[in-house]
């Protein structure tokens, strides 16, 4: 039964007499890789649980099935600006090509690396900008 469901995980902390095992989205896809769903870890947890598995889990495999990785976590280099009217500015110059997803009427992502064009692009403009690092 360990072998079968560390298939679908990553192994967590080592101890003795224990197995820990973390179900995440890399994990799933690599079990996917495999030819593997999350439907059938659900069926092994629930018959080696007698159907004590966790809502939270069942309707996280079942969601994973359906539609993947559906929420990520990443660092992103953000431009805030005090008016609307720069964002839309700087997208209709050179820089634009270095600049990514807008997240409201005053942030843009900044795309990697690109960060030094985009202030040069800002003093073309007529523009200040100072990098803040927290």
């Amino acid at each position: 039964m360990r072998y079968q469901v560390s298939r679908f995980c990553e192994w967590g902390e080592e101890y003795a007499d224990e197995y820990k095992y973390q179900v995440t989205s890399q994990s799933l896809t690599h079990a996917k890789e495999q030819g593997l769903k999350a439907e059938q870890l659900l069926a092994l947890l629930v018959k080696y649980t007698s159907g004590t598995v966790p809502p939270a889990l069942v309707k996280a495999l079942k969601q994973w099935d359906a539609h993947g990785t559906e929420a990520r976590v990443e660092s992103l280099l953000v431009l805030r600006v005090s008016r609307p009217e720069i964002i839309e500015e700087i997208r209709k110059s050179k820089a634009s090509k270095f600049l990514g997803e807008v997240l409201s009427p005053t942030a843009v992502v900044v795309k990697e690396g690109a960060i030094q064009k985009v202030i040069e692009a800002l003093t073309e403009l007529g523009l200040l900008a100072e990098i803040r690092k927290e």
